[in-house]
């Protein structure tokens, strides 16, 4: 029986000399991902999309594709406000709740809006202390 004793305590042994199997890789981050559309639904391909919050050390920016997808990807756990802007369309702006190991979805409708225009009017000079027009009127 001390044989078997003592095969028993070499496979113990054994085992726990083992290294641990490598199992899936551990994601501590998430990301944010979504689709950017104008008001008649079809996709905004180069709209730009930001991402600001107190646990990243400076704010993330992509752009999205040809069919209108972005990522932002590798976000700490947090709250996030996540702006898509394009040129012509309102901006829109969202506080989104970041989880661990989250995939969060924001899909973003951008309305017509957000055109400035400035039209700037002159005119000559204008004395206002006096009534005279300084123009000369003859007689025909």
């Amino acid at each position: 029986m001390p044989r078997l004793e003592l095969r028993r305590v070499v496979v113990i042994l054994a085992c726990l000399c083992l290294p641990a199997s490598p199992s899936r890789a551990q994601t501590t981050t998430s990301s944010i991902e979504g689709t950017v559309t104008d008001s008649t639904g079809a996709v905004i391909q180069g709209a730009e999309v930001t991402a600001r919050g107190a646990t990243l050390a400076a704010e993330r920016r992509t752009t999205t594709d040809a069919k209108g997808v972005y990522r932002l990807t590798a976000l700490p756990a947090g709250t996030y406000t996540v702006s898509v802007a394009f040129a012509g369309l309102a901006t829109r702006t969202a506080a989104l709740e970041v989880t661990l190991n989250r995939v969060v979805t924001f899909d973003a409708r951008l309305e017509i809006g957000g055109v400035q225009e400035i039209i700037a009017v002159s005119a000559p000079a204008i004395d206002a202390s006096t009534s005279a027009t300084g123009a000369t009127i003859s007689p025909r």
